[in-house]
C-alpha cells in the first residue's frame, strides 16, 4: 500500500472512531517498522499501522460493526478475540497474561520517553496526515497513536469535571518518542525530532486556541515554575496559568479556588 492509501485510511479513521457506539472503542497507532513485518511501503522505507478495538458484547457484534462502517481494515475473522475485560488489558499491554500485570511496569524500566499531545476539535486533513507518516520514516523511534473521544465523552459538558477535553474534542493525537536509557546522550536528537513534528501539526490545529494539552501527559515545554525564585514562588497562580489553561481550560480557576478548601477539609477531617 503506497502512502496515498495509508494516508486515506488513516483519513477514514477520524469519521469512524470518534462516532462508534458508546461500548465501542477503536484507536489506531502507527509506526516505522521492520521490512519483515507485514507493513506498507513508502519509498524505501515502511511503517506499522495497529488498530486496537474494544467492544463490550459478542465477537460477532463486533465483526458485523467494523464491516459496515469501516469494511477498508479487511480484519480476518482470528483477530477478534472474546475475552474478559481484564484479559484485555493485559493483551493491550503487550502480555501474555494477567498474571504478568503485576509486573507490567518492569519492561519499561529501562526506557525514557517524551510525549505531546493534541485534542483536536476536527479532523486532520490529509495533507497533515501525509506529513506525519513522512516524518516518523524518519524516526524508528517515533510512534503517533490517535484515541477517538466523542461517544460518552461528547455528552459530558467542559464544566462537569475537571478534565475538560469533552464535549467538542474529537480525539485524543500522542505524538512519543522512546529510547533507550543507554541512548540518552543521543535525547536531544529524538526530542528535536519531537518538536518538529508537534510544530508541523500545529498548523492543521486551527480551532484550538490556545493549543491544549492532557496533564497526564505533563509538558514542561509549556512552562515551570522556579520554585527557588521568591517572586515566581509568590506569584504561581498567574505563571501557572500559562499551561495550567492548557491542561484545564476554564476550570483551571475553579480548581485554583477549591484546592485550598479541599485541603483544608483534609487537615479537618483526617
Amino acid at each position: 500500500m503506497d502512502i496515498e492509501a495509508a494516508t486515506n485510511l488513516l483519513h477514514k479513521w477520524q469519521s469512524v472512531g470518534p462516532t462508534l457506539e458508546d461500548n465501542f472503542s477503536l484507536l489506531t497507532a502507527l509506526f516505522k517498522a521492520d521490512d519483515d513485518n507485514e507493513n506498507i511501503n513508502i519509498g524505501g522505507g515502511s511503517f506499522l499501522l495497529e488498530f486496537h478495538g474494544f467492544y463490550l458484547g459478542p465477537k460477532s457484534e463486533a465483526m458485523l460493526r467494523i464491516e459496515q462502517v469501516y469494511p477498508d481494515l479487511e480484519i480476518p475473522a482470528e483477530e477478534y478475540l472474546e475475552v474478559s475485560w481484564i484479559e484485555s488489558l493485559a493483551h493491550i499491554a503487550g502480555l501474555d497474561s494477567v498474571a504478568q500485570m503485576k509486573d507490567r511496569f518492569l519492561k519499561w524500566d529501562h526506557r525514557a520517553f517524551k510525549a505531546k499531545i493534541d485534542l483536536p476539535k476536527s479532523p486532520l486533513p490529509l495533507k497533515a496526515i501525509t506529513g506525519v507518516l513522512e516524518r516518523l520514516l524518519k524516526e524508528p523511534r517515533g510512534f503517533v497513536v490517535f484515541n477517538g473521544f466523542n461517544g460518552m465523552m461528547g455528552k459530558i459538558s467542559r464544566e462537569a469535571s475537571p478534565f475538560p477535553h469533552r464535549k467538542g474534542t474529537l480525539m485524543m493525537v500522542e505524538y512519543i518518542v522512546a529510547w533507550n536509557m543507554d541512548e540518552d546522550l543521543e535525547s536531544h536528537k529524538f526530542l528535536s525530532w519531537l518538536n518538529e513534528l508537534y510544530e508541523y501539526v500545529s498548523q492543521f490545529i486551527i480551532n484550538d486556541n490556545p493549543r491544549v494539552s492532557y496533564v497526564n501527559h505533563v509538558d514542561f515545554d509549556h512552562g515551570e515554575i522556579d520554585w527557588r525564585n521568591e517572586s515566581s514562588a509568590s506569584n504561581a497562580i498567574e505563571i501557572s496559568r500559562k499551561w495550567g489553561e492548557k491542561y484545564f481550560l476554564s476550570n483551571y480557576d475553579r480548581l485554583i479556588y477549591s484546592s485550598p478548601h479541599v485541603f483544608e477539609q483534609r487537615k479537618t477531617h483526617p
